[in-house]
């Protein structure tokens, strides 16, 4: 999980110098190497994980990429145990979690953290 939670935070870094500096093919090409990374070696572990929130909380909802889990706009769901929300789902690091979260009624819960 450490690596796994490492590689994750190592992608927001980038993403986040990718706002300040968008057009910089240097950080565009570590995000693209970076996310290959996740996918290979991870992809199978997190949509695992993600097929079984959405089974649980958001069944009407189909996983989408990994890498709009990291986005700052997290994954648009219907959550049938967060009614009246409009939800968006994240992959977070630091402590490594999946949450879900609206913003726009200061509400967030960890659906599932990494032991």
């Amino acid at each position: 999980m450490e690596k796994l939670n490492k590689l994750i935070n190592k992608i927001y870094t980038i993403k986040t110098h990718l706002e300040m500096y968008e057009n910089d093919p240097l950080l565009v090409e570590s995000y693209h190497e970076c996310y290959y990374q996740l996918k290979q070696k991870h992809g199978h572990y997190l949509n695992e994980l993600l097929f079984d929130i959405y089974d649980e909380y958001c069944p009407d909802n189909e996983v989408q990429e990994i890498c709009d889990y990291l986005s700052l706009k997290g994954v648009s769901v219907e959550a049938d145990d967060f009614p009246g929300i409009h939800a968006q789902l994240y992959l977070k690091p630091e402590p490594l979690r999946i949450t879900i979260k609206d913003t726009k009624f200061d509400f967030e819960e960890v659906l599932w953290m990494a032991s």
